[in-house]
């Protein structure tokens, strides 16, 4: 599912968009599958983990590679 909204999620945000989503205890193998994205990880006050931010910029030159995958 991730790699569905990597791809698709550049034409749903404007310019200065950010994309936020959560993938819990998936967020090795996502990294491992995806090692040339840059995501932020994010940390929260109470704890958790695994949701990560990606700009549409970002978004924008990496949808080739997430349309490969």
């Amino acid at each position: 599912m991730v790699r569905r909204i990597l791809a698709g999620a550049r034409r749903h945000l404007k310019p200065g968009g950010i994309l936020v989503v959560e993938v819990g205890d998936s967020a090795e193998r996502l990294e491992a599958a995806f090692p040339e994205v840059p995501f932020l990880w994010l940390d929260f006050e109470r704890g958790g983990g695994g949701v990560f931010l990606l700009t549409a910029p970002q978004l924008a030159d990496l949808a080739a590679v997430a349309e490969e995958a």
